[in-house]
């Protein structure tokens, strides 16, 4: 492994319609060959007629989110914002999510979360900023191509097909998303069955499923689609203690199969024990963002969301350093 860290006095412009990166702020370029470890140094992401976008880069770089021999974010937003007549949603929220990350997103109730995920997949086109999946930007793209391009979400309410089973809601996902013919649709809804531990249930009706089966059902249909990227809106809803850890363990190996990850959760222990990073919105701007920890002890994330009671949350087996 080499990494190599050399003095920048300034953006530097790059050639050849690729991706570069260089440190703006500290007047260092990082750079590092395969999947290695890189430092979480603030970068400048820029495409090739595009604007600089703002983001910060970790330590984990996985295939799907590098470009050459830089980890580049998956998903970006730069200065998203959302209105619904004088109602300001989303005020230029800015936030990027890393190939292999898992990123919690928290904030009171009508803290703009569930808008911000329906900008991202098409449901709502912003009133400003941009939004870039894999280098391309999806800001003004249509629901059902934005998925077609590897982007998924998740619902609070469950919205399966209650008439049909367990298999063929399944297969939906890959015929719509994934644009496959029957055969292999029906052999990616099998796999991502299977995946997701629900093959003993295939040829139920959903209608008759448990809710803990019912919220893995929620989260085969997007997987079946093909995606990179799953947006999940409080998958956790209704489930207890002891399956809130199922659902976490699966929630982490789905990321452990490629798959990143971004989870609006009103349960601190399940978002604080499985992110790696958490940004909080609140009135619709973000007001904070850094690991688990950095979260829960931010004063303006106290106020807002976490209350007094920190430690309550905060404790040496759910906030990740």
């Amino acid at each position: 492994m080499s990494v190599d860290i050399q003095p920048q006095s300034e953006v530097s412009p790059f050639e050849g319609g690729q991706p570069g990166v260089s440190e703006a702020k500290s007047g260092l370029a990082v750079r590092s060959g395969g999947d290695t470890w890189l430092p979480p140094v603030p970068v400048v992401l820029q495409y090739v007629n595009e604007p600089l976008l703002f983001a910060p880069l970790y330590d984990r770089c996985i295939d799907s989110g590098a470009v050459g021999d830089v980890c580049v974010p998956i998903l970006e937003c730069h200065k998203v914002s959302m209105s619904f007549g004088a109602f300001s949603a989303i005020r230029e929220v800015s936030f990027a999510l890393n190939g292999g990350e898992i990123l919690g997103m928290i904030g009171p109730n009508g803290a703009g979360k569930t808008t911000l995920f329906n900008c991202i997949i098409g449901v709502h086109h912003p009133w400003g900023g941009r939004i870039i999946f894999n280098g391309a930007d999806i800001t003004a793209m249509k629901p059902h191509k934005i998925c077609r391009l590897g982007l998924a979400k998740t619902s609070q309410i469950m919205e399966h097909f209650r008439t049909m089973t367990v298999f063929e809601n399944v297969l939906v996902g890959a015929l719509h998303g994934g644009q496959m013919n029957m055969r292999p649709a029906r052999e990616q809804a099998a796999q991502v069955i299977e995946f997701l531990g629900l093959k003993d249930e295939s040829d139920k009706l959903s209608a008759s499923l448990s809710v803990p089966a019912r919220r893995r059902l929620e989260l085969a249909r997007a997987l079946a689609t093909g995606a990179k990227v799953l947006l999940l809106d409080e998958n956790m809803a209704g489930l207890n203690p002891h399956e809130i850890d199922g659902a976490l363990a699966l929630l982490q190996k789905i990321r452990d199969s490629g798959c990143s990850l971004i989870v609006v959760e009103h349960i601190m222990r399940a978002v604080m024990g499985i992110s790696d990073r958490i940004i909080v919105l609140n009135y619709g701007a973000k007001i904070a963002e850094g690991t688990p920890r950095e979260v829960a002890e931010n004063p303006q994330v106290i106020e807002a969301y976490l209350g007094e009671r920190r430690q309550s949350i905060c404790t040496p087996t759910v906030c990740r350093e």
